[in-house]
């Protein structure tokens, strides 16, 4: 299928361009201006990044992308040839001109220019309509950047103590990526942060997170994003646990934060929060290519799921007598793996965010696993490890 450029720019834009700032002006994104200049880009648009050129910024026809009919590396490399770009990104950027000065955009110019590439992005796939189209969201953004405050400084560690390390803080010294990703400080503390008007945020109402340290503190701003969701798509696949937001979601808030502003050359450390309506799936998850984990125990078999539940601040399944227990605070979700006995290949698998959410997650949970074959190898692993990691004692029993 092929759709005319210009017909694609108006699904893409969806709603008329909205420079208004969901950034709060308590990130600090001094560096982000100073940095990419100081090592020979000449602006934040694309034609003033210094390492790309002409061809390497690969344009689109409008053809459309399905990823059930190509192969992870076909799939990777039609969206995101570079992993700094996505296709058609800087055809796209000059039909807007979202900087009215490239060399000093505004947080609000930054903010649309995000909401315009995502949805882009979305329309490489064929992702055109509203139940598609991005949003931009403040508490998004807003806990977004709380969450980025509370891993890498103390400044909320004094009034808010909690689990080190856990997805509620308090984080610095931590190794855990999403540290901070459930910390919501109270409405008075909340107030310098929110626009005039607006509601506190909390938890409530289902989404996820995604964190990578792939965007550097020297790339322009009008494609440091793109290291974010080009990165999650070479590695993931388009059925990736940090992919799928990028292309389904419906509200967003992106944060990005310099954790060595002296050295020009540092990652910059990107946290996306999604919420809102999770939009269909139009290509069968089943055809993803999912490698099973390091460590499947041969012969394993006959694993029947017996409960999930959730009970505050943890998970619990029960599979064939054995209980498996998930801390949320622990800052990771699941990952189930439903494997045929025989070949121990993977049928199918799911990616569930236990953390924070955990009535809504450990539903969908439930229901994933409630739908795995009687027989079937059932395996529980670490989401957002580096490799898959099994869960507690061996989720399977020998013949």
């Amino acid at each position: 299928m092929r759709l005319t450029h210009l017909v694609v720019t108006l699904l893409i834009l969806g709603i008329q361009a909205d420079t208004t700032q969901f950034t709060p002006d308590q990130a600090d994104w001094s560096t982000f201006y100073s940095k990419p200049i100081a090592v020979g880009n000449t602006d934040h648009s694309p034609n003033g990044v210094f390492w790309l050129k002409d061809s390497d910024w690969a344009t689109w026809d409008g053809t459309i992308y399905r990823p059930n009919e190509m192969d992870h590396d076909s799939f990777k490399r039609a969206v995101c040839p570079r992993t700094d770009v996505i296709r058609g990104i800087r055809e796209v950027f000059y039909e807007h001109n979202p900087f009215a000065d490239v060399h000093n955009p505004t947080k609000g110019e930054v903010d649309e220019w995000h909401r315009i590439a995502l949805n882009h992005l979305r329309a490489l796939v064929g992702y055109t309509g509203p139940e598609h189209e991005a949003k931009k969201d403040h508490c998004m953004f807003i806990r977004a950047l709380w969450g980025q405050e509370r891993r890498f400084t103390t400044k909320w560690d004094d009034k808010y103590p909690g689990t080190f390390d856990s997805a509620y803080g308090p984080c610095v010294g931590g190794s855990n990526a999403h540290c901070g990703a459930t910390f919501v400080p109270d409405e008075a503390d909340q107030a310098p942060y929110l626009p005039p008007g607006h509601a506190p945020c909390g938890t409530t109402g289902g989404g996820s997170e995604g964190c990578t340290a792939a965007p550097k503190s020297d790339i322009p701003w009008s494609i440091k994003w793109s290291r974010a969701a080009c990165t999650f798509i070479w590695s993931e696949g388009f059925w990736g646990g940090h992919v799928g937001p990028f292309f389904h979601r419906e509200k967003f808030g992106f944060s990005f934060w310099d954790t060595d502003p002296s050295n020009n050359g540092n990652n910059a450390h990107f946290r996306g929060k999604w919420t809102g309506s999770l939009a269909p799936n139009l290509y069968p998850k089943e055809d993803a290519p999912v490698p099973v984990p390091s460590d499947v125990p041969a012969g394993c078999h006959h694993l029947f799921v017996k409960s999930v539940a959730g009970h505050g601040s943890f998970i619990q399944v029960a599979v064939d007598g054995i209980t498996f227990t998930q801390q949320s605070d622990a800052g990771r979700g699941i990952n189930v793996f439903d494997v045929d006995p025989g070949t121990l290949s993977v049928l199918n698998f799911g990616t569930f965010d236990t953390y924070g959410e955990m009535d809504s997650a450990g539903a969908a949970l439930a229901s994933f696993i409630d739908n795995i074959p009687a027989g079937h190898i059932v395996m529980l692993a670490v989401k957002d490890a580096s490799s898959p990691r099994l869960l507690g004692p061996p989720p399977c029993r020998m013949p």
